[in-house]
């Protein structure tokens, strides 16, 4: 993934219509962002998919990733993340299930392996209770709600909702400790910017609030620092670049009518040739 600056200047020349942009940001990001999708779907051709729908979304509107309080690479990560979420809850996948040995301290660390030098939310998660940690990350890469960790995990929904609730209420205020904001509009930030509660957040004053770019920036960095880049098939490439110069590949038919049409007009001015004794025939 490149860095802030260099996504921004490109993103400039793709709101220009410059197509050499445009492809040279899709080769820069497209392995993050498909890593993103692959790991929350587990699916291929439907990681594909949302990829083509992110940069079909990308060439109309490049100059809306660079007016966001959120710098563009962490904003497409999110982009990314919450449609391969929306599809999933679609589909209505099983969820994994989650094991009651990984909910408690082992001799190894969580299973998570963490940079010791990062910030933000890999830092938080690492000095959570293991059980917590988990949780929440699964909610973070895989996009899990409240009823799927419960079914996953064979606890109730309401434990489970106290205790991810609980959770963001921690590290929401070790995040912007001075912002003001009470403890439940903090929670509700958050559960919205996880997909947690989609109706959470009705007043326009936390949309656009401190908290909210906070939370949007951190689980960003986090879902990309926790995901694998992974390069997209070759046809991904082809079909955007398809879909968004809206360029359609010629059939066979397409290439070999002219040619069809010629043949049938050579032959009947042949015949007319004969038929009316313009050619004769050679002794």
């Amino acid at each position: 993934m490149i860095g802030p600056e260099e996504t921004d200047a490109l993103l400039a020349r793709i709101a220009m219509a410059d197509r050499d942009a445009f492809q040279t940001f899709y080769s820069a990001t497209s392995a993050s962002l498909f890593g993103v999708c692959l790991r929350v779907l587990n699916n291929d051709t439907e990681a594909e998919d949302v990829i083509q729908t992110l940069y079909a979304d990308v060439w109309d509107d490049a100059d809306a990733l660079r007016r966001g309080a959120v710098t563009p690479d962490l904003q497409l990560a999110l982009h990314a993340r919450q449609a391969a979420i929306s599809l999933k809850r679609a589909r209505r996948s099983e969820t994994p299930e989650i094991k009651t040995r990984d909910l408690y301290p082992s001799q190894h660390a969580h299973g998570f392996d963490y940079d010791t030098e990062a910030e933000g939310l890999q830092t938080a998660l690492a000095q959570l209770p293991p059980a917590r940690a988990l949780l929440l990350d699964r909610v973070l890469i895989g996009g899990e709600s409240y009823e799927d960790l419960a079914t996953a995990s064979d606890v109730d929904e309401p434990t489970i909702r106290a205790s991810i609730r609980s959770t963001l209420g921690k590290l929401s205020s070790g995040f912007d400790p001075v912002s003001g904001q009470d403890e439940d509009r903090m929670i509700a930030i958050a559960e919205r910017v996880l997909g947690l509660k989609e109706d959470s957040l009705n007043d326009a004053t936390l949309r656009t609030s401190d908290a909210l770019n906070t939370w949007q920036r951190e689980i960003g960095a986090y879902v990309l620092a926790r995901t694998t880049p992974i390069e997209p098939p070759s046809q991904v490439s082809r079909r955007i670049t398809a879909r968004v110069f809206q360029e359609t590949r010629e059939t066979l038919w397409d290439q070999l009518w002219p040619y069809a049409v010629g043949g049938v007009v050579a032959a009947l001015v042949l015949w007319v040739a004969v038929s009316s004794d313009v050619l004769v025939a050679f002794e």
